[in-house]
């Protein structure tokens, strides 16, 4: 959740370290999702980074 408005820079990387996407979203107070087209990926795990004023953040994303 974001405590206030903001920028938001998305990464998504592969477990060998490969840049798959970056996007730069603008985030609302409150609890925000954006979609992420992973149809061309390969089956596997991904890391997620978000980047805010107030901080960074990894989560992991699984593809099937």
């Amino acid at each position: 959740a974001f405590q206030q408005e903001a920028d938001v820079t998305i990464s998504v990387r592969n477990t060998q370290g490969q840049l798959m996407m970056t996007q730069v979203v603008h985030g609302d107070e409150g609890v925000q999702t954006f979609p992420i087209e992973t149809s061309n990926w390969a089956a596997g795990m991904y890391l997620v980074e978000t980047i805010t004023p107030m901080g960074t953040d990894v989560q992991r994303l699984i593809v099937e």
